[in-house]
């Protein structure tokens, strides 16, 4: 089953009121996942639980009547489908019967001269890997691998590593099995590291090469140039340049480590700005003209104003959005999950100064761009506020060297600002119930997931609420909210009392999701 395509082999029985779902001539151990919908005679339903084939406990006891052999559609709406641990489990089995076997790693096609039975080869030089089995004297290739590892290079016992995150260390590749994954030596800790593939056996020493060109000897040897007392002169007289060691200080070693995009700590290249939306280029709420924000209250995405709030205005055309801020000021908070331990670098171009500083405490005069931070303490909020002027290109990362704008696509910088909020969209869907007067029911799932269960705001409630094959609904008020940051449900009343058992699907754009900080 593709992601996205319904699931509807077999029928259903489920009680009135009950959380227990029996299939029968159903596969659910295989399709199924906590946190997708089940449809059933007009109503929905959201996994909580699967049990096996036959078998699934719902998160809310079943709404409607009792249904004996019916007629299903499970939706697959669960972000666990994308998540990054279920993608390494899945690799943690295709990869166990690979490390029984020898591996004969190359970025080609196998050479069909080579290999033995039972052999595998495997080549990394396409996305998704591709691997192939010596059976009979032939290279059968196989089913591809489960995509969603990220290699990270070398392991350094000094990075922080997510579930997913693939590091090689002694000739061998491990996959981290948690988040936060930080100091683990991936050789010791089964806890924190599963070993993807182990290391292969010494080869056979190879041919040596061919003599290399005779040097020019010793300078100061009785054999060789001896007539020549200075061994400067003597260099000079064969045109060669002479160096001698020379030692570095700390900061020159930072500054050529940021003339080569290396922090002085920290991630090497990517992932290294904690800043998000640091160009202004996300705008889910379309915030323009002159934007004037109450206190701590949010634009742009990610950004939101002081203790006085802010009034700003954004110009520019393309990827970077140039804000000038005439009032107040404009923050934004990193997220204490974000924020490790060390000294940090906050630069930006544009004419407004700038602070850092954390606990929530707003303390410290503005500066101009660069600005160092020496204390910053692990697992705690960082708060990075402008005062007037312009602004824009907003980076902050480990360091004391600041190093160019990192650049990050839109649909990345959307996705992560999504995390904090995000409008609900047509996945979103309920069915009015008879008797139920003028509300209905709104189920769904957060993608991507959120920091926290978010409260909803209406946003644009004329005509939001669409029945097929009818003209929208106008909504009048939201009650509740999911209690669960990957999703769930409320209610939503209406102006008028629609048709009975209809299927509303809950337009884009009418209701925002927020779990900003």
């Amino acid at each position: 089953m593709a992601i996205g395509d319904p699931y509807t082999t077999g029928t259903v029985t489920v009680a009135a009121g009950s959380t227990t779902v029996v299939g029968f001539g159903t596969a659910w151990s295989l399709v199924a996942r906590r946190g997708d919908d089940i449809h059933a005679a007009g109503l929905t339903g959201i996994v909580g639980n699967v049990v096996d084939d036959t078998h699934l406990d719902l998160l809310l006891p079943w709404a409607g009547e009792e249904l004996t052999d019916a007629a299903y559609a499970l939706l697959p709406r669960s972000t666990q489908r994308y998540s990054a641990a279920v993608a390494l489990q899945t690799n943690d089995r295709f990869l166990a019967a690979l490390q029984r076997s020898k591996i004969v790693w190359s970025g080609d096609a196998p050479d069909v001269s080579l290999g033995e039975e039972g052999e595998i080869w495997l080549s990394t030089a396409s996305t998704p890997w591709r691997w192939w089995r010596r059976e009979s004297g032939a290279w059968i290739e196989q089913d591809p691998p489960a995509v969603g590892i990220a290699l990270r290079g070398a392991y350094d016992a000094g990075a922080v590593y997510a579930i997913g995150d693939a590091v090689t260390l002694d000739g061998s590749l491990y996959g981290s099995r948690q988040d936060d994954n930080r100091g683990h030596d991936p050789t010791a800790s089964t806890e924190w590291w599963t070993l993807l593939v182990g290391r292969g056996e010494q080869g056979e020493q190879g041919p040596p090469g061919p003599q290399g060109p005779a040097g020019l000897g010793d300078l100061l040897s009785t054999n060789n140039l001896s007539d020549v007392a200075d061994v400067a002169a003597a260099a000079a007289n064969l045109s060669v340049v002479r160096f001698s060691a020379q030692e570095l200080a700390v900061a020159q070693v930072n500054q050529a480590r940021a003339n080569l995009l290396f922090p002085a700590s920290g991630y090497p290249l990517g992932f290294r700005n904690k800043i998000i939306n640091g160009n202004f280029i996300v705008n889910q709420t379309e915030a323009t003209g002159t934007v004037t924000l109450a206190a701590y209250g949010y634009g742009h995405d990610r950004w939101k104003g002081g203790a006085d709030g802010a009034t700003y205005t954004s110009s520019g055309v393309g990827i970077d959005k140039l804000v000038t801020i005439s009032a107040g000021t404009l923050r934004q908070v990193v997220e204490d999950v974000n924020v490790e331990a060390g000294t940090y670098v906050l630069s930006w171009e544009g004419t407004a100064a700038a602070r850092m500083y954390q606990n929530g405490v707003a303390e410290g005069p503005f500066l101009a761009s660069p600005i160092v931070k020496t204390d910053v303490v692990a697992a705690s909020t960082l708060v990075v506020e402008f005062s007037v002027g312009t602004v824009t290109k907003v980076q902050l990362e480990v360091g004391s060297i600041p190093t160019p704008f990192e650049r990050i696509s839109y649909a990345d910088q959307l996705y992560r600002c999504m995390r904090y909020r995000q409008f609900l969209d047509q996945g979103w869907t309920g069915t009015y119930a008879v008797g139920s007067g003028n509300f209905v029911t709104i189920a769904g799932s957060f993608a991507p997931m959120m920091r926290v269960a978010p409260t909803l705001l209406g946003w644009n409630w004329n005509n939001a609420l669409l029945i097929p094959g009818i003209i929208g609904m106008k909504i009048t008020s939201v009650v509740g909210a999911p209690t669960s940051p990957q999703g769930g449900r409320f209610d939503l009343y209406t102006e008028e009392a629609p048709l009975q058992g209809a299927l509303c699907i809950l337009e884009p754009r009418t209701i925002l999701a927020t779990a900003e900080i």
